[in-house]
Parts: structure tokens; sequence; C-alpha cells
């Protein structure tokens, strides 16, 4: 099954490229194999930083904010052709139990995602729904466990979930620090915007609530310093910050359960970037 030109001229030019000073999938699956003193097979680690970054174009499709949706949105087939060929690729790798596992997993990934990017923050939105949220990034991080134990421990697993928490926060801050934060200008459901409506919920701040839930994308645009003022007059970016450390803290106790060497699992908790996106 070939992929045309074009598309894969655009993948490896422009996403590829994006991504390549962090590498971040690859990254993420080398350290999972030190970590549990798997050897490396350079293909198969290959196979994984491309599907990585596939998966980083599907959540493009999904912004029309990121400057590949357009071009995404006329090359849906060939995406599909391609995330199919690498899957394909990877299943002659692997043994068939953990190939599984490992689609599996992926497959939850993408059914959550499309239900997180399709949620919007409304009357009855609450700090409660993240957890819901954040499950896309939970079940990537933990599919790619999989390609290396079909029965990974509770532990690991319950280690990856912490840490794609963490990161996930991360990544949410980290969007208040643009000059057009997209996940407020697309009225998201992140843990900043979430806990802000919770906020103004119990103030009745009505001006802050109209913002938050019934404003257009423009009257969005026009008051981004407001929304960024008040995360920080709030001390939302603060908790924000404070609550990934929680999460980092126990997916390091946990990690440090099953693997004593403290460099490789520091190695796995300190990420330049979030693994998401």
């Amino acid at each position: 099954m070939e992929i045309t030109e074009s598309f894969d001229t655009f993948f490896v030019t422009t996403k590829h490229k994006k991504t390549n000073d962090a590498l971040t999938w690859k990254k993420y699956y080398l350290l999972l194999e030190e970590l549990l003193n798997v050897e490396s097979n350079n293909k198969l680690v290959d196979l994984v930083e491309q599907l990585g970054l596939l998966t980083d174009l599907i959540d493009d499709l999904m912004d029309k904010d990121k400057p590949e949706y357009f071009y995404l949105i006329k090359h849906t087939q060939e995406l599909s052709k391609y995330l199919w060929t690498t899957l394909e690729k990877i299943k002659i790798l692997v043994p068939q139990s953990n190939f599984k596992k490992f689609v599996d997993c992926i497959t939850q990934s993408l059914v959550v995602q499309s239900a997180e990017d399709h949620y919007k923050l409304n009357e009855s939105s609450s700090e409660d729904d993240y957890y819901y949220l954040v499950q896309r990034s939970i079940k990537l991080m933990q599919s790619f466990i999989y390609l290396i134990d079909p029965k990974p421990s509770w532990t690991l697993l319950k280690a990856i979930e912490y840490l794609a928490i963490k990161f996930q926060i991360m990544n949410d801050l980290n969007n208040f620090n643009k000059e057009l934060p997209s996940d407020f200008l697309n009225n998201k459901g992140t843990l900043p915007l979430l806990k802000l409506l919770t906020y103004a919920q119990k103030q009745n701040k009505k001006e802050m609530l109209h913002l938050l839930i019934h404003s257009s994308y423009e009257e969005r645009k026009g008051n981004i310093e407001e929304i960024k003022n008040a995360l920080s007059e709030y001390g939302i970016q603060t908790y924000g910050q404070m609550l990934a450390i929680s999460y980092s803290n126990r997916a390091r106790d946990l990690l440090l359960s099953i693997c004593s060497d403290k460099k490789k699992v520091d190695s796995l908790l300190v990420r330049k970037e979030s693994f998401k996106r």
C-alpha cells in the first residue's frame, strides 16, 4: 500500500522537522526499553517514532488553529493508509499477543481523543471532568508498553498513567504562554480553564462565565489577557504546577519500586516537552 508522494513529502518535511529536535515518542520508547532492560530493535524504534508523529497529525485534524488542519482534511485517506501501513510493519516485528494489546490500547486512545476534542466548556463542566479528558494521553503512553510486555504490571501502568497526567497538565499550562492560546480560543476542557470555570461559578463572576462558556471565538480572542491575568491572580497556574509535581512524584515512587536505577527513572520523568503534542 503506497503513500502518495505529496503526502509523504508533507509528513517528512513539516511534521518530522517540527518535532525532530525532541524526537519525543522515539525517546520515550527508548527510555521505556532502558527502564525494563529490553534489548532495543532499531526498526521498531523508528516505527514507534513514525506512529507517534501520525497520532500527532490525527490530533491536528481536530484543531482548526493548527497550520496542518486544512491540508490534512484534504488528505485523510492518505493519512489513514499511512497509519495502517505503519501498524502492519509493527505487527511483523512483535509477538501476536503484544501487538493485539498494543492495538487495543491505541484504538482506545483514538476513541477517547474524539470525545476529548469535541468537548466544550459548558454550565455543567467541572474539574472532575479532567480525568476523563486526559484518557487519550494516558492510553497512548501506555500503549507502547505493550510492545515490550503483553502483561505489564499494575504498578508500571499506574506510573505511566500518572506521568501522562503530569505531562498533560504541563501542556495545558504551557498553552497559555502562547500569544494566542488555542485551548481558550477553542473553548477546550483543559485543567486551567476547568479550574477557572469552577472558581467563576463559586464566586458568581458572570462576565468570566460568559467568556468561558458563551462567548464567540472573536470575543475570546479579544479577551485573552483578561483570562491570562485571572489564571495568575487566582493562583491557578501555581495550582497546576503543584498538581503536576504531585503526579510526577507519585509516578517516580511507583517506578522506583520496579527499577532501582534512579537515573533511568528520572530520565523518564524529566522531559523538555510533553509527549502529547
